[in-house]
């Protein structure tokens, strides 16, 4: 039988302060580029999708909430 981990529920506080500081940690990463090369690359795939900021965001929130 494998052992398996539960996160602690959380209260919606502790929800809040763990999603304030997943943004501050997403926003200072560079995930957007210059106005210039958005313009150019724009159509190749150099914007990030909506999918890859949910997985940038997802894993930036995990990340506070288990220190």
């Amino acid at each position: 039988m494998s052992n398996v981990y539960r996160m602690p529920t959380l209260s919606p506080e502790e929800i809040r302060n763990i999603s304030r500081s997943a943004v501050a940690d997403v926003a200072a990463q560079r995930i957007t580029s210059s106005a210039n090369s958005v313009v150019k690359s724009g159509s190749t795939g150099a914007v990030l999708s909506q999918a890859q900021g949910r997985e940038i965001f997802k894993d930036a929130f995990n990340k506070v909430r288990k220190g």
